[in-house]
């Protein structure tokens, strides 16, 4: 599959991006190089190959779930500069 200035540009839409026509001839070339080198991949023999999702030997490197005392809620609040119902109230971005 060979990446063409159509595709580049489809993408760069997609994303909503202005692209100049070299930034568009280099993404270009940068996404042929990412699917040779995935072509390459895909032609290694990899037959009798244990699939493995980790490297690690370890199975659980998560700490014991154990309950603790938690801030006092005047303590986290303290700074704030408007508080509402409990909580920090702050400005509203969205229409």
């Amino acid at each position: 599959m060979k990446v063409t200035k159509k595709t580049v540009e489809r993408t760069a839409g997609l994303a909503m991006l202005n692209l100049t026509r070299e930034e568009k001839e280099s993404l270009k070339n940068d996404f042929n190089k990412i699917i040779s080198y995935i072509d390459v991949l895909n032609d290694l023999d990899i037959k009798g190959s244990v699939p493995e999702s980790h490297k690690t030997t370890k199975s659980n490197v998560f700490r014991n779930d154990e309950a603790s005392v938690s801030s006092d809620a005047a303590d986290m609040f303290g700074n704030a500069s408007s508080k509402e119902a409990g909580g920090i109230k702050v400005p509203k971005i969205l229409e």
